[in-house]
């Protein structure tokens, strides 16, 4: 009877630390930003230095609590070269129509998803304000791709 009791409070400590070790960053401490979310929780100082276009700074990639441990940002070279990128990003004065556009098209998400909460659904309308989104982000996309290849052409000069 003993030994089964000190069997079950092991397995009992043991999954209690693993659960514990996955909560505060599971395999690695990977803490990373999904792309495309709304509402980042990197920290203050990144969230303006995602690629222009980018919304909320969802390009950023967070400090996890396992990245600090082991260093930060500067411990993976894959960060240290979007930081270099986002330093070139820096230089660059987006233009107001651009902004404008940004602002218009987080205005889009947030109104498609509210549609998207409403019983019944108005298909017709979601799909409308998505199109728009759509069209918004092409056109940043594409302003975005001149302005990197006037840089990089302004570069090699």
């Amino acid at each position: 009877m003993k030994k089964t009791t000190i069997f079950a409070l092991v397995a009992v400590l043991v999954l209690v630390a693993a659960s514990g070790a996955f909560a505060w960053g599971g395999r690695g401490g990977r803490g990373m930003v999904a792309p495309g979310t709304e509402g980042t929780t990197a920290p203050v100082m990144m969230r303006g230095m995602a690629a222009p276009g980018a919304t909320g700074g969802a390009a950023v990639p967070m400090m996890g609590r396992g990245m600090a441990r082991r260093g930060g940002m500067h411990s993976n070279p894959r960060m240290m070269q979007g930081r270099g990128m986002m330093s070139v990003w820096a230089n660059v004065e987006i233009p107001q129509e651009i902004r404008d556009k940004q602002t218009e098209m987080q205005k889009l998400s947030i109104d498609m998803h509210a549609e998207m909460q409403k019983k019944p659904i108005d298909r017709a309308k979601i799909e409308e304000l998505y199109k728009k989104r759509v069209e918004l982000r092409d056109a940043l996309s594409g302003w975005r791709m001149k302005t990197k290849l006037d840089m990089i052409e302004k570069l090699q000069k």
